[in-house]
C-alpha cells in the first residue's frame, strides 16, 4: 500500500477540511492531522543542490503518506515507503549509495580498533583520510624524603629544599594521527595535559609529513630536538617511571621546524633537524632570537628491528643491539623561558644552578649569549628478557657573552656524564626487576642517582603497566617538573606510577 502522490501547488491534500494561515495550508483530518502544506512542499522543492532536492522529495514523500486510523500503523508502513522510495530518488546519492554500487565499499568508512580507535574506508591507503585516536596516562604517586634542608646556589644563594608526598596526573595526552588528501601525507597531533603545573592542555607535538621514499620523509612542525636516545624515545616506554637524571640534566626540548627521517639502509636511520632553539617548546614569536638550531641523530640496528622499549618485553631469542649517535649546536640569546611548560628543561650548571641566572658565573656576571654543542652516544642490547642500554653525554657552552666582566676561566665550560640502566624479566612477559644509575660531572660539581624498582605488565603488553622504583639521589644538578627531580636536592625519591596506553 502506498501513499498518496505528492500535490502541486493549489491541490488539497486531503479532502476534509482546509484552513489557509500565510500561504501554508494546514490539513486536518477526522481522525488524524498533518502539517504539511503547499508552502513547505515548494520550500523542500526549491532546496538548493540535487542531493538537497532528493532528501526533499523523499520527506514530503513519506509525511504526505500519514495514514489513517482505520489504515495500517505508521510503523508497518514506513519500511515499504522508503524502500518504493529509494530507487526513484536515491539511486544515485552519496548519502545512501544503493547496496549494490561498486562504489560502496570504497566510500564506506568504519570504526574499529586497531592500535587505538581508527576511523578509515576500506579502501585502506587508496582512501582520501584516515584518522587514529589514542589516549595515554601516567598516574603517579611521588613521594621525596630530603636529607637535607637546603642547598646553596652557584650565586651564593640559600635555597630551600622541599619534601613531597603527592599523587598527579604526570602526563595525560591525546594523540590524532593518520594520513589525508594523499597516502603519502601523514599527520600527528598531540595535546599535553597534567595536575602538575597549570593544569593547561598545549599542543605538545605536531607535524605534517610528507614521504618521498623510504630513505626520505620529510617533516613540518613542532617536534623533538635531537639528544640521546632516551630523550628521542617516548616517555612512556621508559625502563623506570621516568627518563633518567643525567638525561634530564643534558637533553634538549621540543622546536618549531623542518626535519627529516628515513632509512637508507637496511637497519641504518637518521633524523636531521632545523628548528628555532635547544629550549623552545614554551616560547612565542617574542620569546625568540634569530639563531636556529641544528641537530642530527643516527642509529643502527644490525641484528634486525629492535623496537622503542627498553625492556625486552616480547623476549628475543636471538639477540638484538642498537647502537646510535646524536650531535646537537645552538646558538642562545637572553633568558630561559617557562620551567613548568611540559617537557621543557634550563641549561644549568653542574650544580643545577641555572646558567642565565645573574651571578652564576661570577658577581655581578650575568650571561646574556651563548653557544651550546651536545654530543651524545648510546647503545642497547635485548636477549631472553634481558634488557641493558647505556648513554654517554658531553656538553661544551663557549663563546659565552655576558655583562658584568666574565672571568677568563669562565669563557667555556665542559660537563659530561652517563646512564646505565638494565632490566630482566623473572615472570616472562609480566614482572621485571631492574636498576640504573645515572652521573653528570663538571666544573661546578657532580652528581647523581643509583635505582631499583619493577614493572608489572599487567597483560603481557606495554599498553598497561605498573611501575615502581626507589631512588638515592645525591646532590641533584638536574630540575623537570614531570620526572621529580629538583636542583641541589639530596635525599631518597619514591615513585610509583600506573601507566595506561589505548
Amino acid at each position: 500500500m502506498t501513499g498518496p502522490p505528492i500535490n502541486p501547488p493549489g491541490e488539497s491534500l486531503l479532502h476534509d477540511t482546509e484552513r489557509s494561515i500565510s500561504g501554508t495550508r494546514f490539513a486536518v483530518n477526522r481522525t488524524g492531522f498533518a502539517m504539511i502544506g503547499n508552502g513547505f512542499v515548494s520550500a523542500m522543492r526549491r532546496a538548493v543542490g540535487k542531493r538537497s532536492r532528493r532528501v526533499a522529495a523523499v520527506t514530503v514523500t513519506l509525511l504526505s503518506a500519514v495514514p489513517a486510523a482505520t489504515e495500517e500503523p505508521l510503523a508497518e508502513r514506513l519500511p515499504p515507503m522508503i524502500e518504493s522510495a529509494y530507487p526513484t530518488v536515491m539511486a544515485d546519492s552519496l548519502l545512501l549509495p544503493p547496496p549494490n554500487d561498486p562504489r560502496s565499499d570504497r566510500d564506506e568508512y568504519r570504526v574499529s580498533y586497531d592500535r587505538g580507535l581508527l576511523f578509515d574506508s576500506a579502501a585502506g591507503d587508496e582512501a582520501p583520510f584516515s584518522l587514529r585516536i589514542n589516549l595515554q596516562s601516567q598516574f603517579r604517586y611521588t613521594g621525596f624524603a630530603r636529607s637535607e634542608s637546603e642547598w646553596t646556589d652557584a650565586t651564593g644563594t640559600t635555597l630551600p629544599i622541599a619534601t613531597r608526598n603527592a599523587f598527579d596526573i604526570n602526563r595525560g595526552r591525546v594523540i590524532f594521527s593518520g594520513h589525508a588528501l594523499d597516502p603519502d601525507l601523514n599527520y600527528y597531533l598531540n595535546l599535553d595535559y597534567g595536575s602538575l603545573g597549570d593544569d593547561r592542555v598545549t599542543i605538545l607535538l605536531a607535524w605534517l609529513k610528507y614521504r618521498l621514499h623510504r630513505s626520505f620523509e620529510l617533516h613540518f612542525g613542532k617536534g623533538k630536538v635531537p639528544g640521546g636516545r632516551e630523550w628521542l624515545l617516548t616517555s612512556m616506554y621508559s625502563l623506570s617511571p621516568d627518563r633518567s637524571l643525567a638525561t634530564t640534566f643534558f637533553r634538549p626540548s621540543i622546536t618549531t621546524g623542518v626535519w627529516a627521517t628515513g632509512e637508507p639502509r637496511e637497519g641504518l636511520k637518521y633524523q636531521a633537524i632545523v628548528g628555532n632553539g635547544f629550549n623552545t617548546a614554551s616560547a612565542g614569536f617574542r620569546d625568540l632570537d634569530d639563531n636556529f638550531v641544528y641537530g642530527g641523530n643516527v642509529w643502527w640496528e644490525p641484528w634486525g628491528e629492535y623496537g622503542g622499549l627498553h625492556s625486552d618485553l616480547h623476549p628475543h631469542t636471538e639477540p638484538l643491539i642498537r647502537l646510535g649517535a646524536s650531535l646537537t649546536s645552538s646558538r642562545q640569546s637572553g633568558r630561559q623561558f617557562d620551567t613548568s611548560a611540559p617537557e621543557e628543561t634550563f641549561i644549568r650548571l653542574s650544580d643545577g644552578t641555572d646558567l642565565t641566572e645573574p651571578g652564576a658565573l661570577g658577581p655581578g656576571v650575568s650571561v646574556t649569549d651563548y653557544s651550546i654543542l651536545l654530543a651524545t652516544w648510546d647503545a642497547g642490547f635485548k636477549h631472553r628478557g634481558w634488557g641493558i642500554t647505556g648513554e654517554y653525554f658531553c656538553r661544551w657552552l663557549y663563546d659565552i657573552r655576558a655583562t658584568g666582566g666574565l672571568p677568563d676561566s669562565r669563557q667555556g665550560l665542559f660537563d659530561h656524564g652517563f646512564c646505565l640502566q638494565g632490566g630482566r624479566f623473572v615472570i616472562p612477559r609480566q614482572v621485571e626487576l631492574f636498576s640504573r644509575t645515572s652521573h653528570v660531572f663538571g666544573e661546578f660539581g657532580n652528581g647523581g642517582e643509583y635505582a631499583g624498582g619493577l614493572n608489572w605488565y599487567v597483560r603481557g603488553s606495554e599498553n598497561w603497566r605498573f611501575c615502581f622504583d626507589v631512588t638515592h639521589v645525591v646532590r641533584s644538578p638536574a630540575q623537570q617538573i614531570r620526572t621529580g627531580y629538583d636542583a641541589g636536592a639530596s635525599g631518597v625519591l619514591f615513585r610509583g606510577q600506573l601507566q595506561t596506553i589505548f
